[in-house]
């Protein structure tokens, strides 16, 4: 068995209350956010929705050099609306807000792909998980265009791991990003914080809501 292990290249976050105060996680996700940047440095990315419209989020501290070539890249090519700043908390690390809102027209299709991938039946359901999954898709969205873009810059692909919150949000941002050089973590109520260090990039099995795993893994 191979036990190597592999510092990944990127971790990215992504949790509703990422510069979004609504509960508990916050205060969680700030307080870890600390202590992953000094291992990561700006290799940490906290991705949040973009709830604030054209306003900027409290905490929210825009910056436009960071990440500069790849928000251009995404108003040109992926037609995503995000903003680049940090979080306004100790360790004052990345953080990608993305406007999810656009994604709901996409909405059904997207949940047929996760019936005829994972038998997660929607139609029974009472909807009030609508706005987290659409958000969910938004956030797979950036991690797959950041990834694809920061290949084409280091002629490679970047060994990236995520770290998720919510079951049903975490299992649907998978679901939309791409699979290679990839591992995943997820961690209930962000109750933890992850050691730096993921196995081998492959395909982990996530609990989730779904109980379910990747094809091919």
């Amino acid at each position: 068995m191979d036990n190597t292990t592999t510092t990944p290249e990127y971790l990215f976050e992504s949790s509703w209350e990422v510069c979004n105060k609504v509960g508990g996680i916050y205060t969680v996700l700030s307080t870890k956010a600390h202590t992953l940047q000094r291992s990561f440095k700006d290799k940490l990315i906290f991705i949040g929705p973009d709830v604030w419209t054209d306003t900027n989020a409290p905490d929210f501290i825009e910056d436009d050099v960071l990440f500069a070539d790849w928000k251009t890249y995404t108003k040109t090519t992926e037609n995503l609306k995000v903003k680049v700043g940090r979080w306004n908390v100790p360790g004052t690390p990345p953080v990608i807000l993305v406007d999810f809102k656009p994604f709901f027209k996409e909405k059904d299709s997207f949940f047929f792909s996760m019936w005829e991938s994972f038998r997660v039946d929607s139609i029974h359901a009472y909807g009030d998980y609508d706005e987290s999954c659409i958000f969910a898709y938004a956030v797979g969205k950036v991690i797959e265009s950041f990834i694809i873009f920061t290949s084409w810059k280091t002629k490679r692909l970047p060994l990236c791991s995520m770290n998720g919150c919510w079951e049903w949000v975490r299992s649907t941002s998978k679901n939309n990003s791409p699979p290679s050089q990839r591992s995943s973590r997820h961690t209930p109520h962000l109750s933890a914080v992850p050691s730096p260090e993921t196995t081998k990039p492959c395909m982990l099995i996530w609990m989730a809501t779904t109980a379910t795993r990747w094809p091919g893994s």
